[in-house]
């Protein structure tokens, strides 16, 4: 059982060494501290916590399309470059959607 979680963790290790992925989790960590500095409470966190997962996995699937696009066409593509477009639009609605929620919340708080 334990052998079919090794390609998943090697996986998640090679997300973390990605730049694209470390600034994400960077982003993720730094939410976290305001999270605890305005002392959001458990439904908050929860949220939180949920729009980095989907943020974080977005990045990490977008980074896996590039690789294995980038290894089987190396010139310019349109197919491959609208991939890729759709996979970085998809990271960057998921950011917008985090940091509608963090507005959200954090204005809900000083109201």
């Amino acid at each position: 059982m334990i052998k079919k979680f090794k390609p998943a963790i090697e996986g998640l290790i090679v997300a973390f060494k990605d730049k694209s992925c470390l600034i994400q989790i960077l982003l993720a960590f730094i939410a976290l501290i305001f999270a605890i500095l305005l002392d959001f409470n458990y439904l908050e966190m929860i949220v939180v916590l949920l729009c980095i997962g989907l943020v974080i996995v977005s990045e990490i699937i977008n980074t896996a399309l590039e690789t294995l696009c980038n290894k089987v066409e190396i010139n310019e593509d349109p197919l491959i470059k609208k991939a890729k477009d759709l996979a970085a639009g998809a990271v960057l609605l998921a950011c917008l959607v985090a940091i509608i929620v963090g507005i959200i919340i954090i204005f809900n708080k000083f109201n």
